[in-house]
């Protein structure tokens, strides 16, 4: 088998920043637009990206970060726009001193022979992506174990709750227990949209509260985002027939619910 130069290869830098893993590609590019340029629309220009996958990234982002990393802010002498919070400032000057100390060492190493077909397949098995739209992470509160499965509570921030149910086996396996970091993730077509700002009976065990932020209509059906406390963003997937009959629009409060079932936990490495 032929043998490569390590130098055909290209590595991106993961950090861990309040223990929580963030993957960057084109989402360290677009935070720096962001920086720069004070408006989502001009920064997704700059990287480049369509400005729905900009506002998608962005949800992604906050989501899985212990705080907000972008906020929008409104009125000023500016009319508002998209901005990196303090805390979102402090993460990319970490990362920006970091990435020249990685760059540099990453360097050394041009030299080096491997088996570069060997080592991209062994990578690809490792690096796993999801179809699961919603993407929330939590920490364990309680592990209830009953005869086959478990109930696992996560606290996803804000004195917001998650209920999932998972085999025994997977509780074991993923070594489940409080205050353990955990990632949530649930089909935007497993979303089910109850109007109203109070609760409502249903056999769902998760009805979280959101404003809608956005419908994005298509031919069949259409996505809903709902913006939740604590800067954090969940999708829907309905009929349009559903957008219709119950009148969603920009600004209505709605409840998104779940079953606890079709929750899936996954770890951060």
């Amino acid at each position: 088998m032929s043998r490569k130069p390590y130098e055909h290869l290209a590595a991106s830098l993961w950090i861990l920043f309040a223990e929580r893993e963030l993957i960057l590609g084109k989402t360290i590019e677009l935070l720096r637009q962001i920086e720069s340029k004070g408006s989502l629309s001009r920064a997704a220009k700059e990287v480049p990206m369509s400005y729905k996958s900009a506002w998608d990234l962005i949800d992604k982002i906050n989501n899985v970060s212990a705080q907000p990393v972008v906020v929008t802010v409104t009125g000023g002498r500016n009319g508002g726009g998209t901005q990196l919070s303090d805390y979102g400032r402090l993460w990319l000057t970490l990362y920006t001193s970091l990435e020249r100390t990685y760059e540099n060492a990453f360097s050394e190493f041009n030299h080096v022979k491997i088996d570069a077909d060997l080592f991209l397949k062994i990578a690809k098995g490792i690096c796993m992506k999801t179809s699961a739209r919603n993407q929330l992470s939590g920490k364990v509160k309680k592990v209830t174990r009953g005869m086959v499965n478990s109930e696992i509570l996560v606290d996803i921030g804000n004195s917001v709750t998650v209920n999932a149910v998972i085999t025994n086996d997977s509780t074991t396996e993923l070594d489940l227990k409080p205050d353990d970091e955990v990632i949530i993730l649930v089909k935007a077509s497993a979303i089910i949209l109850f109007p109203g700002d109070t609760p409502v009976k249903s056999s769902c065990e998760n009805m979280l509260l959101g404003r809608v932020r956005e419908v994005r209509p298509g031919i069949v059906n259409a996505e809903v985002l709902l913006d939740l406390s604590g800067g954090k963003v969940m999708t829907a997937v309905v009929t349009k027939e559903s957008i219709t009959s119950l009148g969603i629009k920009d600004g209505m409060m709605l409840y998104g619910a779940f079953n606890a079932a079709q929750v899936i936990l996954a770890l951060p490495m």
